[in-house]
């Protein structure tokens, strides 16, 4: 959770880059918005995100908040945001055919959301200290100079907003099987360990409030 608002910071390297992503949605197959109550093997992943977001969101009125998702393209957690917590939910990716996959998915679910078709190291001005939480399922680890890309998150937060992030864990054996059996998906991470994530938060200036695999 940061004290304060940062200054935007430019400096952020992306190991991935904008052909990359729009290779990946380049597939039209649409997923279904995150429904928490599904049953099953294949949603317990979905199922411990969301109790950990209703444990960060505890001591916090989320109805009608400002939140936005940065790396958007085909979200579909931005409809579970504005169902289960009643924000307001914005997205923000620099992939246009990610982007409107993630419109399409807000529109079949009938949720209202603005979906922002931008480039991270310069977003419009409008965005700078407009949110109340800034979440990300796996963007940072993309970038070399991870505090830097942390800062550029941060600055999209209001004073004493919060950021989330999760990454996925490219370090140890998993990180190491990752490499062997996918090398071209492993090449466009930084493996960062659990440490390494909570350091990089604190040299961006932001309070950590929980840090943990």
């Amino acid at each position: 959770m940061t004290e304060s608002r940062l200054n935007h910071s430019t400096a952020v390297d992306d190991r991935a880059g904008r052909e990359y992503w729009d290779a990946v949605w380049a597939d039209d197959k649409l997923p279904e918005a995150i429904n928490p109550r599904a049953a099953g093997l294949h949603n317990l992943y979905n199922r411990r995100v969301d109790a950990f977001l209703r444990q960060a969101f505890v001591s916090m009125e989320t109805t009608g908040k400002k939140l936005v998702e940065i790396g958007c393209a085909r979200s579909a957690w931005l409809p579970y945001l504005a169902r289960e917590f009643g924000f307001r939910i914005s997205g923000l990716d620099y992939s246009e055919h990610g982007c409107e996959q993630a419109r399409r998915i807000l529109s079949r679910t009938g949720v209202a959301g603005e979906i922002i078709c931008a480039d991270l190291s310069a977003p419009p001005t409008g965005l700078l200290g407009a949110f109340d939480v800034a979440i990300s399922f796996g963007v940072v680890e993309h970038f070399h100079g991870t505090a830097g890309c942390l800062r550029a998150l941060a600055a999209l937060l209001k004073p004493d907003g919060m950021l989330i992030t999760q990454i996925p864990n490219m370090t140890g054996l998993i990180g190491r099987l990752q490499k062997l059996m996918n090398p071209a998906t492993y090449e466009v991470h930084v493996p960062l360990t659990r440490d390494q994530l909570l350091i990089a938060h604190e040299q961006a200036g932001l309070r950590v409030a929980c840090c943990d695999y």
